[in-house]
């Protein structure tokens, strides 16, 4: 429902590890003009996002990002304009950017940030579960 939302959604997928989370983040870089970075590796990502304008931005583990990544992207999600600052010259722009991400847990992810994101809590498996889910992924 975000994806098709027309105003950006942005979405937060918390869970523990191999909840599928980045499964789920991998899966949606099919969209036409979305951009995968892991927050662990967020380098390079503000000069993407500058110079290729994406419209969905997916981000596998934020809680692992920068505090300035973190606050570059409170930027986009609460008003849509991201600036920059870099050896005395500035640049802006206006974009419309769904934010979706995954994280263990919300601990490091700084709290305004928190409030922007639609959070999505995922349950661990029970033992059961997680016998069926390698069953049928071993039987394929």
């Amino acid at each position: 429902m975000s994806i098709k939302a027309d105003e950006p959604v942005h979405i937060l997928l918390v869970g523990p590890p191999a909840s599928a989370k980045t499964m789920f983040i991998k899966s949606l870089m099919n969209l036409n003009s979305s951009y995968f970075t892991d927050g662990g590796n967020s380098t390079g990502m503000l000069e993407y996002i500058f110079d290729n304008k994406p419209k969905y931005l997916l981000i596998d583990e934020i809680d692992r990002m920068p505090t300035k990544d973190q606050t570059f992207l409170l930027n986009l999600m609460e008003t849509g304009i991201v600036s920059q600052t870099k050896h005395g010259k500035s640049r802006t722009e206006v974009l419309k950017t769904w934010v979706i991400a995954s994280s263990n847990n919300i601990i490091n992810i700084i709290p305004p940030s928190k409030s922007r994101f639609f959070i999505i809590e995922l349950e661990p498996y029970s033992y059961e579960q997680f016998c069926q889910i390698t069953v049928s992924l071993l039987i394929n």
